[in-house]
Parts: C-alpha cells; structure tokens; sequence
C-alpha cells in the first residue's frame, strides 16, 4: 500500500519515511511520481485520542460500514425488544 510523504509528515511520523523508501515493510511502500492511483493510497493522517497513523479512502469506508452495521444491529435489537 503507497503511503503519502506529506500525509507521515502531518501525522507526526516523518522517521518511518526512510523505511518505506528502503522497502523495509512487506506491505507499505513511499508513494511516488510513479504510483498508480493514488487517490486510493494511504493519505489522510490521523491523529486522535493517542492514536496516529495514515490511513486510506477505503479504510474510512470499511469503519463506516462496520459502524453503520453495528448501529442498524443495535436498533433491530431495540425494536425487536419492544415487540409483543
């Protein structure tokens, strides 16, 4: 997955960039001119409540989708409760 230089800079975590350049991480890789579809790539930095990292477009995607189903579980549990 193609990580944003600028994207490890906002977030605080600058020091990894050399890693990633060197291909030290299986799966992470620095992004560059020579990166495909980028739009798709690790570029929105998070830092929240002692949590940092860069994660990706489908990332966000994939939580909403987890949330969104626990919330429509929750409510046909509600609703279900309230049946006679």
């Amino acid at each position: 997955m193609p990580v944003d230089p600028a994207a490890l800079e906002q977030a605080g975590l600058e020091a990894l960039a050399p890693r990633l350049q060197a291909r030290y991480d299986a799966v992470h890789t620095l992004m560059d001119e020579s990166t495909r579809l980028g739009f798709l790539a690790d570029i929105i930095p998070v830092r929240l409540l002692g949590y940092t990292n860069v994660i990706s477009p489908g990332d966000v995607c994939l939580m909403l989708g987890i949330a969104l189903t626990v919330l429509e579980g929750a409510l046909r549990a509600k609703r279900g409760s309230r049946a006679p």
